[in-house]
């Protein structure tokens, strides 16, 4: 008996080895009533329980109560319970239901008395299909729902989802629904905030209610057709899906102006009409992902990106070959062009200098000229798959009088032809660079032992290299003496060399290494 007067709020862990059944009764001033065990017991409930909270892993409770018309917040987790019956619980006035890893549960019915529920909350339990209907729960504000469907294998089969009309926020993830009829799927219009992760639709359009602020779907397939137009309300915009269609870009020509986050994402293939003129970017939108359009570079002129004010771009998947970086906004932090069929880069960066992360990853860059970085912000450069032969190029604003402090990391992996006579004397002269390369190489794998900035994971194939297309097969280059450690001993650790050293006493080696000769040397 934990029957103690006054006390309103008890918070109890239990744990035994016994498997006999335990009888547990509380003072009736207890309002809030929290219980973790992992044996069989029985609760007396008390009338004036405001909140409770039941947890098992193990074996199942039973309970005595009476109708807990105080009680407002009910957070189970049972195992065992096959019906919501079974707990015994009447609560009229329920405002937040909360129910995890209630694997058995497949009786949602005695849930219709909770009519004044405003949040349903369900983790690792069988959807419950039939439970919710076109005038149930009118005080439904949330619902969300993350787990699988498998206890009900017929409506599971072809699932009608039906909600309560007044829902504010819906929220599903489910790895197995299948084949959802989007002429039969209803969503409410009071909707604001709409997510829905992997669930799979039919060959249909999906449309999007006109409230909505917050919208998140992860799909194998989806469609919009020509009047499709983002919900001008909208603040957020996640569309992910493998193969993701939009029938016209008549929606990109107007943008919410409430839009912060625009993301359309085609894992495998997406498809949009060309675009015939210049897109207007809202003054908020400060995220854009466009995935595996295809795009040319004159498409990527009429996106007019240099007009807004994102801070992260991520585009992957074209054929643009000459990169323009006046097509980009000096506002820009976080910058991905992705296989977009690069083959030229620009003198320089530098006008983006708010730039913190650039990915050049998976273009063939293997001629590149000395390419000028904003390496005062930029702090990660990634080129892997790039077919690179030299890592210098990118380091010559490392150079500069004001830029002697600055430290970039290099992620370069996928880059099997690097000459390692180039990275040696990089790393050596530069002493705020850090590299990640393969491990293709003694050498590298010597200094990257004793170098907390040469990072070397094992060697993959390379499927951006010419060589490794035609031959299976990646040259390397083999012009480099074993015994030195950025010139110097294998044993070495770089924090022991000094500025005293014999690169540092011939900064013209260097230079010349690093494409840097002078004009008056140059001439000479």
């Amino acid at each position: 008996s934990y029957v103690i007067p006054g006390v309103k709020k008890l918070d109890m862990e239990m744990y035994s080895n016994t498997r006999e059944s335990q009888t547990y009764t509380f003072s009736p001033d207890l309002e809030d009533l929290r219980i973790d065990f992992n044996f069989i017991i029985q609760v007396t409930l008390t009338p004036n329980l405001r909140k409770l909270y039941i947890t098992t892993s193990l074996d199942s409770a039973n309970f005595v109560s009476p109708e807990l018309v105080k009680l407002e917040y009910l957070q189970l987790e049972l195992p065992q319970i096959e019906s919501f019956e079974e707990t015994g619980i009447v609560a009229p006035n329920l405002k937040t239901l909360i129910l995890t890893n209630c694997a058995k549960l497949s009786d949602f019915r005695n849930l219709e008395q909770f009519q004044n529920l405003k949040y349903f909350f369900l983790t690792n339990c069988g959807y419950p299909f039939g439970l919710f209907k076109e005038d149930s729960f009118p005080m439904l504000e949330r619902f969300q729902y993350d787990g699988n469907g498998f206890l009900d294998p017929e409506n599971f089969k072809t699932p009608l989802l039906t909600f309560p009309p007044n829902l504010n926020e819906l929220s599903i993830k489910c790895r197995d629904f299948i084949n959802i009829d989007l002429s039969t799927l209803m969503l409410p219009p009071t909707l604001t905030r709409l997510t829905l992760l992997d669930l799979s639709f039919n060959d249909g359009y999906f449309h999007l209610g006109e409230n909505l602020q917050y919208v998140h779907i992860e799909t194998s397939t989806l469609r919009f057709n020509s009047s499709f137009k983002i919900p001008h309300l909208a603040g957020e915009l996640i569309l992910e899906a493998d193969y993701l269609t939009f029938d016209s870009p008549e929606f990109m020509y107007h943008l919410p102006n409430s839009l912060t986050r625009l993301q359309l994402i085609a894992n495998k293939k997406g498809k949009m009409s060309p675009f015939i003129r210049k897109i207007k970017w809202p003054l908020e939108l400060g995220d854009f992902a466009f995935k595996n359009f295809s795009i040319d570079y004159h498409t990527l002129e009429l996106l007019n990106l240099k007009e807004s004010i994102l801070e992260v771009i991520y585009i992957r998947g074209g054929n643009i070959k000459k990169l323009n970086v006046d097509l980009f906004p000096v506002s820009v932090k976080n910058l991905t062009l992705m296989e977009m069929g690069i083959h030229e880069l620009p003198a320089s960066f530098k006008r983006l200098n708010n730039l913190r992360q650039l990915s050049l990853m998976g273009n063939q860059l293997r001629n590149v000229n000395s390419v000028r970085l904003p390496v005062s912000s930029l702090e990660v450069l990634n080129v892997r798959q790039c077919n690179l032969r030299l890592i210098s190029p990118f380091l010559v604003s490392m150079f500069e009088e004001s830029n002697k402090s600055a430290k970039l990391s290099i992620r370069a992996t996928g880059n099997l032809n690097v000459n390692v006579i180039d990275v040696r004397i990089a790393m050596k002269a530069i002493k705020g660079l850090s590299l990640e390369l393969n491990k293709f190489d003694e050498t590298l794998r010597e200094i990257s032992n004793n170098s907390s900035r040469l990072s070397c994971i094992y060697g993959i194939f390379d499927p951006y290299s010419d060589e490794a297309e035609s031959s299976g097969t990646s040259e390397i280059v083999p012009d480099y003496d074993s015994d030195d450690l950025y010139n110097g001993s294998v044993f070495t650790p770089d924090e022991d060399y000094s500025d005293e050293d014999d690169y540092s006493r011939r900064p013209n080696v260097i230079v010349e290494a690093l494409g840097l000769i002078s004009d008056d040397e140059s001439d000479s």
